[in-house]
């Protein structure tokens, strides 16, 4: 060929990569307003996935990745198909596309597209996910089991990495690819043959057994939990064990022959602050008195209520140091007939096993622990016990006068009262019969009632209240009758007093507790008896017949619970709250 043949071919080629748009140098970058990048935006393309030229083939849709060598002939019959649809339409069949395919066998797609819509009133089936708002992708329809902990399957699970990939755009879950699809599993297209298959099933199985098994273990058997005492659990026994007879005493029989009435008043003032100077020596959480009540002119009596049954416990030994302070030859100390002696107690000092030595004035500090071992020695009590001297300490002016910043008093000074505590390890009831005559003592913490503080659990506490153990009297006390908050309606109380007297017979007295207006349902108000209906009959008789008929009965949709009060503690003002 000529050189003018090749010249006018340069230029005619030349004229054509002109008329074609190709340019040598890149094209600049052109700062405009919206509608300059929406252009070009469209003319290039998004993310360089669009044509570049006139003539160049569109690199598909963004987001997409590139068929792999197994499954590029199904992409590529999805792309011809996808030739006509909207955008986006070849995104969706290519994702539809690869989860058709499994590494375990290529699964009917066509079976697998006839069920995509299940029976629900949307249409969709369960299982299925929906993209874009526009069509529903259909994954598995399986129930997947429970989500396992991570570090279990993080390399472990085959087709994590491809999972880990972040151009895909769906995510299956931890153990989607070790279970069966339930439909196909019917259909008989699940490849029996692939032993891979199995045990990856076996494998997700076993753990979602496992993971089964741990959770009811957490669950506890109840044959498999021992009975709980009260002082197993410690938050029921402080508000089960709560008595308030526990924490009364009773003196009475404070008028000498050779006093007159006005000297009897001035003795019981004198008494009351005689026990609360004793109180705020011995220094406690709970040492002050909760009430003091002096009885009728007619009753020659007064009743001292404090806040603990330590308290109480340490006051009552010290009876004959009161006695001989003030002069009362006659005064006798006790406690409420219905007072309930516990065999044992979380509080040392409030069980069983205390005894109080009195009579011990002669007797210095020092030698007390040698002087109580040579009196029990010879009765053969050799048991370790605890020691706990009595002090009473009486503030002077000149003490409550004293700075802040002195120094203490010794705990040794004060005045000893003659009276010793023992606390003993174990029951010297048997031992205590010699004591008799050669010693004066006591037992603080001995009653007509007893019980075994322990044995007390929500198990067996309605069939402990049932026990015929209180001796019968005329008095019976109605209990869970009525909720407390609603007896601060006068008509509502009015109409259970009413119903009351109308159901039972030959009923002397009706008493309701109420409420105050600081009353509250906690455990802080549960000493007071709010809801409690106090009944007095003619005889013995008429409250054992009225027993008879109202335990266990319903009232207001509750369980009537009755027991006997003794006669002489509901005649008493301060022993009961009526």
């Amino acid at each position: 060929m000529s050189s003018g043949n090749e010249h006018t071919l340069e230029e005619l080629r030349s004229k054509i990569i002109a008329s074609m748009g190709k340019k040598e140098n890149p094209p600049a970058v052109i700062k405009g307003g919206n509608d300059d990048r929406l252009k070009r935006k469209r003319d290039e393309g998004s993310n360089g996935s669009g044509p570049r030229g006139k003539h160049d083939i569109p690199l598909g849709p963004r987001g997409v990745k590139a068929p792999s060598p197994v499954n590029r002939n199904m992409h590529q019959s999805l792309r011809n198909n996808a030739a006509g649809y909207p955008k986006g339409t070849q995104e969706r069949l290519s994702v539809a596309g690869n989860q058709v395919q499994n590494r375990n066998g290529i699964y009917d797609r066509q079976e697998r597209m006839k069920d995509d819509k299940g029976d629900d009133d949307r249409g969709f089936a369960n299982g299925s996910y929906q993209a874009d708002g526009r069509r529903r992708v259909r994954y598995t329809k399986r129930t997947p089991p429970q989500q396992p902990q991570p570090q279990q399957h993080q390399n472990t699970r085959p087709g994590a990495s491809r999972d880990r990939n972040e151009n895909r755009r769906y995510r299956r879950n931890d153990q989607m690819d070790t279970v069966r699809p339930r439909n196909d599993y019917h259909k008989g297209t699940w490849n029996s043959n692939n032993s891979n298959g199995r045990n990856n099933y076996k494998n997700s199985h076993n753990t979602y057994n496992n993971n089964g098994n741990k959770n009811k273990e957490t669950i506890p058997n109840i044959s498999r939990i021992p009975v709980q005492n009260s002082f197993m659990a410690p938050t029921i026994y402080p508000n089960i064990t709560k008595s308030r007879s526990s924490c009364i005493i009773i003196v009475s029989s404070l008028k000498n022959a050779s006093n007159d009435e006005s000297e009897v008043g001035h003795t019981r003032i004198l008494l009351k602050n005689s026990v609360e100077t004793f109180l705020k020596g011995l220094k406690l959480e709970q040492d002050e008195l909760k009430n003091f009540t002096i009885g009728p002119v007619d009753e020659d009596y007064c009743v001292f209520e404090f806040k603990s049954a330590k308290t109480t416990t340490m006051v009552l030994s010290c009876r004959s140091y009161f006695n001989k302070k003030l002069g009362l030859s006659n005064a006798t100390w006790e406690r409420p007939n219905d007072y309930i002696e516990p065999f044992d107690n979380l509080e040392k000092l409030c069980g069983g096993n205390v005894l109080t030595i009195e009579g011990l004035d002669d007797v210095k500090i020092l030698d007390l622990e040698s002087k109580i071992k040579e009196l029990l020695q010879p009765y053969g009590i050799v048991t370790n016990c605890s020691m706990f001297p009595l002090m009473y300490k009486e503030e002077t002016r000149d003490q409550q006068s004293v700075s802040q910043n002195e120094e203490p008093r010794n705990e040794t000074e004060g005045e000893f009262t003659g009276c010793v505590i023992l606390l003993f390890e174990e029951n010297i009831d048997d031992k205590l019969e010699p004591f008799k005559t050669s010693m004066k003592y006591m037992r603080p913490n001995n009653g007509r009632l007893s019980q075994m503080t322990s044995a007390f659990t929500f198990f067996n506490l309605p069939h402990m209240a049932v026990e015929n153990k209180h001796p019968e009297s005329s008095i019976l006390l109605l209990m869970n009758c009525v909720d407390p908050l609603d007896l601060k309606v006068p008509e509502f109380a009015q109409e259970i007093e009413e119903t009351l007297r109308y159901t039972v017979d030959e009923v002397n007295d009706i008493k309701i507790i109420k409420p105050n207006i600081d009353y509250r349902l906690n455990f802080e108000c549960i000493d007071q008896g709010v809801g409690n209906i106090y009944l007095r009959f003619t005889t013995v008789d008429a409250a054992k017949k009225a027993m008879e008929k109202l335990s266990g009965t319903q009232f207001n949709d509750r369980s009537i619970l009755c027991s006997y009060v003794d006669e002489d503690d509901y005649k008493r003002t301060g022993v009961l709250r009526i």
